[in-house]
């Protein structure tokens, strides 16, 4: 039953304060609804958000805000992979094999230990119910100093800050260039 059409105005008369309060809920639950679309990335441009989004023939550079000059290689933290460390050994040996979502997803079952005899399909779709963040927010470029190659098929691969391949990369004009997040605010 939509509010509006139980609504009818007399000249002279107010709107009942039930009405009033129900127009209000409801404006509330529109506007919460459209801010969550929002922030899905269904009604802002996808540039702004990374959220599902696997670019092709990008360059992501090391964050403005990284002090590294040198790469450095992710390493485990007490005895455990952390999210860098997994997502470096699986990029640095696979170079060009697997997606970001793929990335995403097998770091993801590393790091949880889950077994993949089941219905990986589900678990999949599962973890990727939520909006995930792209490698522009990874710690591979904000932290530890690793351009992030996608070629044409949006298969990555990781290029070090001082390498001859990641100037190249940031000289090419055949390559469409983002800046890695930044860890703090400016």
């Amino acid at each position: 039953m939509n509010i509006f059409n139980r609504l009818s105005f007399s000249e002279g008369q107010g709107l009942p304060a039930a009405d009033l309060e129900m127009i209000l809920v409801n404006l509330y639950f529109l506007i919460k609804l459209t801010l969550r679309k929002k922030r899905r990335g269904n009604l802002v441009g996808k540039e702004k958000r990374c959220f599902g989004l696997s670019y092709k023939n990008t360059f992501i550079t090391v964050s403005d805000d990284s002090n590294v000059k040198t790469a450095l290689v992710p390493v485990p933290r007490n005895g455990k992979p952390t999210m860098a460390s997994i997502e470096y050994e699986l990029i640095k040996n696979n170079p060009y094999k697997y997606t970001q979502e793929d990335v995403q997803f097998i770091s993801y079952l590393i790091r949880n230990k889950i077994d993949t005899s089941g219905q990986l399909d589900e678990l999949r779709e599962q973890f990727f119910a939520k909006p995930k963040a792209c490698f522009r927010a990874s710690p591979l470029v904000k932290k530890y100093g690793w351009g992030i190659h996608y070629d044409h098929d949006g298969k990555v691969a990781l290029y070090e800050i001082e390498s001859a391949l990641y100037r190249q990369f940031l000289q090419s004009d055949d390559v469409k260039k983002l800046k890695g997040m930044r860890s703090k605010r400016a």
